[in-house]
């Protein structure tokens, strides 16, 4: 069935939340055209907004210093709505939800606001995850021969582990239960990234 669309809904004025006064004040309206089924998240101290109904793929930056907002580099999944947006660290991720023809979709990107671009996920950082499935135990490897950072976070999105590694490292999560575990890997220097997921049975 067709999901229907409801321009009467759209907005986009845009409030910030003061938590030690509890006090809402109205700030510069979005910069994009009003809409519903967007997503947003924060980096630093910047917000970012894009995507949405109905069907769009452009990327805002707010500047709270400012109150203002900049166009960024269009979401490079296409027109979306009903997707998820987070981040982590430096690096903001958007993805799954569904494309201007309904068809749901499961690609996920990430966002590099010091590059000042959008990149799919696996045309960063190479990254093998062996064996997976696996029992807990798992070698991550790079191809390049460089520090690199990893962090493990297991199916409830806690963080187990974190380590520092060069080339290959070996991991044990085993005494972390079972499930689907996220391995984040970036560079020691730079924002480049790379994600494996693991199953450990």
């Amino acid at each position: 069935m067709a999901l229907a669309t409801c321009s009467v809904c759209a907005a986009n004025d845009f409030w910030e939340w003061n938590q030690s006064t509890n006090v809402w004040t109205q700030k510069a309206n979005f910069g994009g055209v009003p809409r519903i089924w967007a997503v947003g998240f924060s980096i630093g101290l910047k917000g970012y907004i894009g995507t949405g109904g109905t069907y769009y793929q452009d990327f805002l930056e707010y500047e709270p210093t400012l109150d203002a907002w900049t166009q960024k580099p269009n979401y490079g999944g296409g027109e979306r709505y009903f997707g998820v947006g987070f981040s982590i660290g430096n690096i903001g991720y958007v993805g799954t939800g569904a494309d201007n023809l309904q068809i749901p979709r499961k690609d996920f990107w990430s966002f590099d606001p010091s590059a000042n671009g959008v990149t799919e996920l696996e045309n960063k950082i190479s990254v093998s995850v062996y064996p997976n499935p696996s029992n807990g135990k798992f070698t991550i490897e790079t191809l390049e021969n460089k520090s690199f950072i990893v962090r493990i976070t297991n199916p409830l999105g806690q963080k187990v582990a974190e380590k520092k590694f060069q080339k290959r490292i070996e991991v044990d999560v085993s005494g972390f239960g079972k499930g689907l575990f996220l391995v984040e890997v970036s560079a020691s220097e730079g924002s480049a990234t790379g994600m494996k997921k693991v199953i450990v049975q």
